[in-house]
């Protein structure tokens, strides 16, 4: 275990990866974080201030230069303002006699120079001696490198409490070995998951605090090893898993402003931005392809049509919803710092986003054609990305329209038409007859005709509404149209999907083009339960739409209407779009 540890430090950049890790470390052990890394603000040479005691050694100040990887030469003093021993020297001239809290000053020092690889031979007689000429009764030096930041991890992180269980470490053990196959790997870390946050709801704070720490590690090492076999979807999986599960216990403190409860939204927001770093990541490696016609669907090596339809729809999901994160985070931003910049940052960044989705929709033309009726949750997502800026209405639309379109061509020639069929097999297969009794069979329910009906309307787009018409009526004119809403059990299992929760609302119509608009309008406007999510009240909403696309559930009609400027809950319509959701 030290050694997977050990190769995850070294593999870290000092900003926001090793320098994020470290102070959830030191608090671990007990200390007492004084200062943290910032940007902007010149820092003297230290990275992270601390105080407390290690190892039951007197309480000292601890001065953290943080370097990336291992330590050589050219870290030491080749000219770089990033060369460790100049950092040494603003501490001991500036940050000492400067940047003490008065209460500290007279405490021992250590000053601790951090990094996550190894030091290197050629640099340890220049290091020696400059150690040895500077320190003083107060003052010490320290060499934190990675065989001994991966002993305090193991000790405190990894070992303490769950992990001392063997069954623990044994499923991230295995978790990591199988990363070359993403679905068992993903499945090992989610009984991980589960194991750690069993009840800990009702546990002490201490543990709560330990548990999303340790899990905020594994899920960091399990990303290291993914990048390294250059798969990334176990941990793309298990991140977005992980959110949810951790939610369950942040929610209590997101509202709080106590010391426990500022460590706990402190690791969250850390977990928020490793999970946002994978699904860049994710995005990163799609978007060089996106302008190539066929280019996806090729890179897929499915060995039918199925595997490249389940694939693209699974991919614009994703890459929808990192959007809409990439957007939250942007206004919260905006909202602490009012920054115009950071307004410019958000519009290029959503423009940049929506022009790849474009990109893959035109040049993947099976994106024009579900097999799946449960894709009309990836559907779903795009449509609310877009819905962001009107700018995209024309090619939502165009979209939507193309595969309204789409679909009666299917249906008359008995081809792949969208059923409720999750067995892979039975969909490569499908269809198997043309009877009507099997098609019967494969579409009992439907969300994806409500999705394209209410778009009908909110597009005022008649051919579309005459297409769905047509399906609805010629094709499947016993299959069940339904939306789906929040219960009053919701809250307590969306999260962790440990039970079966919401409402299926039945006996959408088609009747008329703004008829499946009006339905779902009436019936969102009795639904209040979306307002008693934690998610919503604490202003994370992404989180319900990533529990969503994970545990695949419809998107809740209220998210459109938000956007739409329409107040489901006064009839009225507002006169200008909403900036927040929900």
């Amino acid at each position: 275990m030290k050694l997977i540890i050990k190769e995850y430090l070294a593999s870290l950049k000092e900003r926001n990866e090793l320098d994020a890790l470290l102070p959830t470390l030191l608090s671990q052990m007990g200390l007492t974080i004084l200062s943290e890394p910032s940007i902007g603000n010149r820092q003297f040479g230290v990275d992270i201030s601390a105080v407390g005691s290690i190892n039951n050694e007197p309480e000292a100040i601890y001065l953290f230069s943080i370097k990336a990887g291992n330590l050589g030469r050219q870290d030491w003093n080749s000219g770089n303002a990033q060369d460790l021993r100049p950092s040494l020297d603003e501490i001991l001239d500036v940050y000492i006699p400067t940047h003490l809290p008065s209460e500290y000053k007279d405490l021992p020092i250590i000053i601790c120079l951090t990094f996550g690889g190894d030091l290197k031979q050629e640099i340890e007689i220049n290091l020696s001696q400059y150690t040895q000429a500077k320190e003083t009764d107060q003052i010490k030096f320290a060499v934190w490198n990675g065989d001994r930041i991966s002993g305090y991890l193991e000790k405190y992180l990894i070992n303490e409490q769950l992990f001392l269980q063997d069954d623990l470490k044994s499923l991230l053990r295995k978790s990591l070995a199988m990363v070359d196959q993403p679905e068992i790997s993903f499945q090992h870390f989610s009984r991980l998951i589960q194991k750690l946050f069993q009840d800990l709801q009702s546990q002490s704070i201490k543990n709560q605090l330990t548990t999303l720490r340790q899990s905020y590690l594994a899920l960091g090492i399990l990303n290291s090893w993914c990048l390294s076999e250059n798969n990334i979807e176990s941990s793309y999986l298990s991140a977005e898993r992980l959110i949810l599960h951790s939610w369950q216990v942040v929610k209590s403190f997101a509202s709080k402003n106590t010391a426990d409860a500022r460590k706990i939204k402190n690791i969250f927001k850390s977990l928020t931005l490793l999970y946002l770093s994978i699904s860049d990541s994710y995005y990163q490696r799609f978007l060089p392809h996106f302008s190539s016609l066929h280019a996806i669907s090729n890179a897929v090596h499915g060995n039918c049509d199925v595997d490249i339809n389940l694939r693209l729809f699974d991919v614009i999901g994703r890459i929808s919803l990192f959007g809409i994160w990439v957007d939250w985070a942007f206004d919260r931003m905006y909202r602490n710092s009012a920054d115009q910049n950071i307004i410019e940052d958000a519009s290029r960044t959503h423009g940049e986003i929506s022009e790849a989705l474009k990109k893959l929709i035109m040049n993947n033309p099976l994106l024009f054609h579900p097999y799946k009726d449960d894709q009309a949750i990836d559907i779903g997502l795009t449509a609310f990305y877009w819905l962001k800026n009107n700018e995209n209405d024309g090619d939502l639309e165009g979209w939507l329209s193309g595969i309204t379109r789409t679909i009666p061509g299917a249906f008359t020639h008995n081809k792949r038409y969208p059923s409720n069929i999750h067995d892979y097999l039975e969909l490569v297969l499908h269809p198997i007859d043309d009877s009507q009794e099997y098609r019967e069979s494969v579409t009992k329910g439907s969300i994806l005709y409500p999705l394209l009906g209410f778009f009908a309307e909110v597009f005022k787009n008649s051919e579309m509404h005459l297409d769905i018409k047509k399906i609805t009526t010629e094709f499947i004119p016993k299959c069940t149209l339904q939306i789906w809403h929040p219960d009053a059990d919701t809250e307590t299992h969306l999260y962790s999907n440990s039970d079966t929760h919401g409402l299926g609302i039945t006996g959408i119509s088609n009747e008329t083009r703004e008829t499946p608009f009006n339905q779902i309008k009436e019936n969102c406007s009795l639904d209040k339960y979306i307002l008693e999510l934690s998610a919503v009240k604490c202003d994370h909403f992404p989180i319900i739409l990533t529990a969503c696309r994970h545990y695949r559930l419809p998107i809740p009609y209220h998210f459109y209407f938000q956007l739409l400027g329409v107040d489901i809950y006064k009839d009225e319509t507002k006169d200008q779009e909403t900036e927040h959701e929900v």
